[in-house]
């Protein structure tokens, strides 16, 4: 979806000055969706039984939904969809209506801009976290290939530098984390849980059955087998790659998937950097949410 004329644009510049096209909505960066869409997430309407799947952006969402339709179905056998069917600030409230229950909605804002009936509500919720340096390469490329939204060709060193200061859709990554960890405590009525990328790579049948439970879900073995296949990257990109392609007709959401690919593009003057901020803003945020560098 191209940026419309009553959208309000930044072409933020990275230290390179190659441009990444934004829109700005209360002073937040977010991706060229419908505006009113975003601006009416507070209102949107919300079921007890939904599943909100919540994380900043590149976290797993793509997978993580997937394999969260197929737990509730109790089957492979589900519709092939994009998840931004889904999508809160993509989709207008008429269309998500039209959603058979359990509905798995998936989001990448802030707790607190959710939907206000999420406290009223209480849907149970799975925030994904992931190593916020295969994070920052995982974005890197996502703004380079959707180039309708974006329109951003600069290189990995000058768009690490936008990654650290937030000025990328969904802003800052550290105030995801401090927004999500400081809900955990501040609202412990909510059903929240954590779930983490790297330890669904290396672990998928524990953490896919920790996700059944936390569903309330008693999954037999040999369909907790089936979903990791069913939603193995490889599989995942063959069966869903036609959503999203790049000019070269390569998959943009289905990537590599990689645990540690940021080692492939963080040298050691961009190694130090990250660590230095990270360490720096990370020491002023409380969290039990984790992730394995």
């Amino acid at each position: 979806m191209a940026a419309t004329s009553d959208m309000e644009l930044e072409h933020v510049k990275d230290k390179g000055g190659a441009t990444l096209t934004l829109q700005v909505i209360n002073g937040r960066y977010y991706p060229t969706f419908p505006a009113d869409v975003i601006k009416n997430i507070g209102t949107l309407k919300i079921r007890e039984d939904d599943v909100i799947l919540a994380g900043y952006l590149k976290a797993g969402t793509h997978w993580v939904w997937e394999i969260l339709r197929m737990l509730l179905a109790g089957t492979t056998d589900v519709p092939l969809q994009e998840k931004d069917m889904g999508m809160m600030e993509f989709m207008e409230q008429g269309i998500l209506d039209e959603l058979p229950s359990p509905r798995v909605l998936n989001t990448h804002i802030l707790f607190e801009l959710l939907p206000a009936e999420v406290l009223t509500k209480k849907p149970k919720i799975v925030y994904l976290t992931r190593n916020p340096k295969d994070t920052a390469v995982s974005m890197y490329h996502h703004n380079k290939k959707l180039w309708s939204y974006y329109q951003y060709d600069g290189q990995f060193g000058d768009y690490l530098h936008l990654f650290l200061d937030g000025k990328v859709d969904y802003g800052s990554w550290f105030e995801h984390i401090s927004s999500w960890s400081a809900a955990v405590k501040e609202h412990p009525e909510l059903r929240i849980k954590g779930v983490n990328y790297e330890e669904l790579s290396q672990n998928p049948q524990q953490t896919i059955l920790e996700m059944a439970q936390f569903l309330n879900l008693t999954p037999s073995e040999d369909l907790i087998r089936q979903i990791c296949q069913a939603c193995h990257i490889d599989t995942m990109r063959e069966k869903k790659a036609q959503f999203d392609l790049d000019s070269e007709g390569q998959a943009i959401m289905y990537r590599k998937g990689l645990v540690g690919d940021w080692k492939n593009y963080f040298n050691n003057e961009l190694n130090t950097l990250f660590d230095d901020v990270y360490h720096k803003k990370m020491s002023a945020i409380d969290t039990s949410f984790k992730w394995h560098f």
